[in-house]
């Protein structure tokens, strides 16, 4: 015969149970979640990673000096010394020269900044392009290197 101690005990022995298994399910369903939707994710940073280093080794033996980026899409660089090299005024001057002479387009460093004046001497590379223009890109770019 079942006392009233064993009909409150019972009940919560199986809902615990069933509290178990549930949590369990949900972790390894979430685990799933997380690892297959990754994948995709991991496969385009190894893709961008692979188009910055890319890039960057050209625009480095070009001769910009450059800060490699760890979890953006562009290259920022300085380019104080091609500015006096070429007779330059700024960024912005820079970056349509680069697009006359040397036929690659880039970004003023001072259209990010709040206080332009601190991006003057800086341009941006994005390399979120195909590994063909990345690599015709840094071939003309190594045209002005020293």
């Amino acid at each position: 015969m079942a006392t009233d101690f064993d009909r409150d005990v019972t009940p919560i022995r199986i809902q615990d149970v069933k509290r178990i298994v549930v949590y369990i399910w949900h972790r390894l369903l979430w685990l799933d979640v997380i690892v297959v939707s990754h994948i995709p994710y991991a496969r385009l940073r190894a893709q961008y990673q692979a188009r910055r280093d890319l890039l960057y080794g050209y625009v480095e033996a070009a001769g910009f000096v450059a800060w490699k980026p760890r979890g953006a899409y562009y290259i920022l660089t300085d380019v104080a010394h091609f500015l006096k090299r070429y007779g330059v005024k700024d960024d912005t001057a820079f970056a349509m020269w680069l697009i006359e002479n040397v036929g690659v387009a880039t970004v003023p460093g001072s259209s990010f900044y709040a206080h332009p004046e601190l991006g003057r001497t800086k341009i941006r590379f994005c390399f979120p392009k195909t590994d063909d223009v990345l690599r015709d890109a840094g071939e003309r770019l190594l045209k002005i290197r020293s």
